[in-house]
């Protein structure tokens, strides 16, 4: 609780989160939503078509390029040029994770008269797999048989936006967490400003939350008393609510008795009641 201002016309209350507090949650937040959270944002940033067209150039035997469109398909990068192409290579590596499962990464590569580079993978593992082996085969295998045939063009498109709609259970299951972290936000975040104003007449309670800002006016003159109301919280320790009398307008909750008690002060002798 914070005196911002106080006159004999005007008291103005202030009651935020203490440092702390945001601070215990702001990391807990990240370590409890940051990894679920980065997972969704690149699974949804890299879905997007990928085309890549090989064609027959002299003098090098085989042009390719490659065009990548992400975020679904908004977001063009430039395309890449592989000339001298010799042949494509499916790869794959297996490998074990933090809990000691195994994982298998799977993705293709087209090899140059200088370089290997990839073309064709995924960016994120799921249930241990990260890329089709299958569909990995399949792209390496259809590359190959272009290069060693007489075929004028190739154009292979892989549009991965089709895989949102196979792992929308596992979007649903990380988005918990997200909401989780999103509803303590909720909670905690909330910076609450009381006037007491004998100008006007008005007692104004303002509430500013992640949606946004809601204020509600009462007369002062219907304020007649006080009360602090001792709660229960989940682990069974005593909350205190201070509320204003006789409507029981919810003021502050804490289970901090000495800081209740002294707003419960502050109030009374503005407004000089009990």
């Amino acid at each position: 609780m914070k005196i911002t201002q106080q006159t004999p016309l005007e008291l103005t209350l202030q009651l935020n989160p203490d440092k702390k507090t945001r601070g215990f949650i702001l990391v807990w937040a990240s370590g409890f939503s940051g990894i679920p959270l980065l997972i969704i944002l690149t699974f949804i940033f890299n879905l997007g078509v990928i085309t890549l067209t090989c064609k027959r150039v002299e003098p090098t035997p085989i042009s390719c390029q490659m065009q990548q469109a992400k975020l679904l398909g908004l977001i063009q990068e430039p395309p890449t040029v592989f000339n001298q192409v010799i042949r494509a290579k499916f790869n794959s590596k297996e490998d074990t994770d933090s809990d000691g499962d195994r994982t298998v990464e799977n993705w293709v590569t087209l090899a140059t008269n200088t370089e290997e580079v990839n073309v064709i993978e995924d960016s994120i593992t799921i249930n241990g797999v990260r890329g089709s082996e299958s569909e990995m085969l399949a792209i390496t295998n259809q590359i190959n048989r272009f290069i060693y045939s007489q075929q004028p063009t190739l154009t292979i498109q892989r549009d991965t936006r089709r895989d949102l709609g196979k792992h929308l259970f596992l979007l649903e299951f990380w988005s918990i967490y997200v909401i989780i972290v999103a509803g303590v936000f909720f909670v905690f975040f909330q910076f609450r400003t009381l006037i007491f104003d004998k100008n006007s007449n008005r007692f104004i309670y303002i509430k500013r939350t992640l949606l946004g800002k809601k204020s509600q006016e009462y007369p002062l003159y219907e304020i007649t008393g006080t009360n602090i109301e001792t709660k229960k919280d989940s682990e069974g320790d005593p909350r205190y609510e201070l509320r204003l009398l006789p409507k029981s307008i919810y003021v502050i909750s804490s289970n901090d008795l000495t800081e209740v008690q002294n707003l419960q002060k502050a109030i009374q002798d503005f407004l000089h009641i009990v």
